[in-house]
């Protein structure tokens, strides 16, 4: 029941915290699409400049993410031991590392 709760949960919050806001904007613009790249992105993206838009190179990190604990699950036989939670934690360490630098450093060059 946890687990389904769980679960359940997170995709009710994804899709009420994504969907409404969505939804209420293209109301109040009377069904104009929105535009998830700034005339800037959409400018650096057409020149050549900027390889992949920043929410696409995310979805791939967010992927590849995934599939490094799904190996480390793998890996330890689905037990949660401290070697699994350190590597859980120097994952996240990492990904907090990558948002950082791309925040700080990076103005759309990344």
């Amino acid at each position: 029941m946890a687990v389904s709760n769980a679960i359940g949960s997170n995709v009710f919050d994804i899709n009420l915290g994504l969907g409404l806001p969505f939804l209420v904007r293209m109301a109040i613009d009377k069904g104009k699409p929105i535009s998830l790249l700034s005339e800037e992105e959409r400018g650096l993206l057409a020149s050549g400049k900027m390889v992949l838009p920043p929410h696409v190179k995310f979805g791939f990190l967010l992927l590849l993410i995934l599939l490094v604990v799904q190996i480390v699950l793998l890996a330890t036989r689905y037990r949660l031991t401290k070697a699994t939670g350190f590597s859980f934690l120097a994952v996240y360490a990492m990904f907090l590392t990558y948002a950082l630098v791309q925040e700080v450093h990076c103005n759309q060059a990344c």
